[in-house]
């Protein structure tokens, strides 16, 4: 009896080491099997790995999984014999019995970490290049989708055709730009300076030459064009013709009359170089202002430096104030006695309307529209005598 104990007693410890050498196979096997898988998951982009082993080690789980099967075929028939024995009965195997249990494993279990690191050691290059692969750029966000109308509109569209540049294009000139006009202020402040009534002071304005050659300088560095208005243009050729005059004395000063130069004909020298050519004093009387601009007040601001010539301005010329100017300086010229005498039944008048009478139309008509007084059309019209002397301060 106590042998048959014994044996049973045996048999029970030997099935519960089975139990627990199955269970741990399984999780032995499952562990493997979630290693596999999370290798495959990390690699399974990199086409250059082979997993070899995964056959094999899903064929020994299969032998681990029979094996089981067989063991639970055992359980079940010594779970009988396991109703004899007690439940507080319990017998110790032999230590000697024990310790080789603990040590041993199964041939599947030893195939299984064998391939697996067989596996690991075979890829460890390729799973060390995965590790320290840059993570990818996220993919550029695709672009939006063209509506059917706009699809439509670029069908519609026709390409451009080829731009023929002809030689007369090429050599058309670009339209003027506006070109820096001269400073008539630094003109104007010296003849406010030395300017009194019609008279210059010449050895005042002397002292001065450099101020009025900057000023000649900014005449003939600027460049008349289709941008300059009318009123631009004559106000330039004015203060022009009155500068030089200024210049040609102040260069031959001390002198009694402008006269006493060129053997008398000084407004004949060819000496101002403006617009690209070489001018003379009456080439920008009478050879620019007078046919150009068809003024006939200009004969009262342009000034010859005599006592006779109608007196300069104090102020130079500009756009703004040269309708003004011309007014006032034609009803001054005429209305002073110096220069003419007009009464109702009389009229004397200066050499000028006689020089220049073309540009003056119906004499007469001319002279009683600026005159305080006005005369007779039956009145005999006289020219005084011009005095040639210098008019100076």
């Amino acid at each position: 009896m106590n042998r048959l104990f014994s044996i049973l007693s045996l048999t029970v410890l030997m099935a519960c080491n089975q139990n627990s050498q199955a269970k741990t196979a399984n999780a032995e096997v499952n562990k493997n099997q979630k290693s596999i898988t999370e290798v495959k998951s990390d690699v399974h982009e990199n086409k250059d790995i082979e997993l070899p082993i995964e056959k094999e080690v899903v064929e020994e789980s299969n032998e681990v999984q029979e094996t089981q099967n067989e063991r639970a075929e055992v359980n079940k028939e010594e779970n009988t014999t396991e109703n004899v024995v007690e439940k507080d009965s319990k017998v110790e195997a032999p230590v000697s019995e024990k310790e080789p249990t603990e040590k041993s494993t199964s041939k599947s279990d030893v195939l299984q970490k064998q391939s697996l690191k067989d596996f690991i050691e075979k890829n460890k290059e390729k799973l060390a290049d995965i590790q320290k692969e840059p993570t990818p750029d996220p993919k550029p966000e695709s672009p939006q989708k063209e509506t059917k109308a706009e699809l439509n509109e670029k069908k519609e569209e026709k390409p451009e055709k080829e731009i023929e540049i002809t030689t007369e294009e090429i050599e058309k000139p670009e339209p003027p730009q506006e070109v820096a006009k001269p400073n008539h202020q630094l003109f104007s402040n010296l003849l406010g300076k030395y300017v009194s009534r019609g008279d210059v002071n010449y050895s005042g304005f002397a002292t001065d030459i450099k101020a009025l050659e900057e000023y000649l300088n900014e005449l003939e560095s600027a460049k008349i064009d289709d941008t300059w208005s009318r009123e631009d243009r004559l106000v330039y050729w004015i203060n022009a013709y009155n500068a030089y005059t200024i210049k040609l004395i102040l260069d031959n000063y001390p002198l009694k009359s402008i006269t006493d130069l060129e053997g008398g004909k000084p407004w004949d020298k060819k000496w101002i170089p403006l617009q690209g050519k070489t001018l003379s004093l009456n080439n920008i009387e009478n050879d620019i202002i007078r046919p150009r601009f068809k003024e006939p007040r200009i004969h009262f601001a342009v000034n010859c430096a005599a006592k006779s010539c109608p007196p300069i301005a104090n102020v130079a010329y500009t756009p703004a104030t040269l309708e003004a100017l011309l007014q006032v300086k034609t009803e001054a010229f005429i209305n002073d006695k110096n220069h003419n005498q007009i009464t109702a039944s009389s009229a004397s008048v200066s050499k000028i309307f006689e020089w220049y009478a073309e540009d003056f139309g119906d004499l007469r008509t001319f002279l009683n529209k600026y005159s305080a007084t006005t005369f007779d059309g039956k009145v005999a019209i006289q020219f005084n005598e011009y005095d040639w002397s210098l008019n100076q301060k």
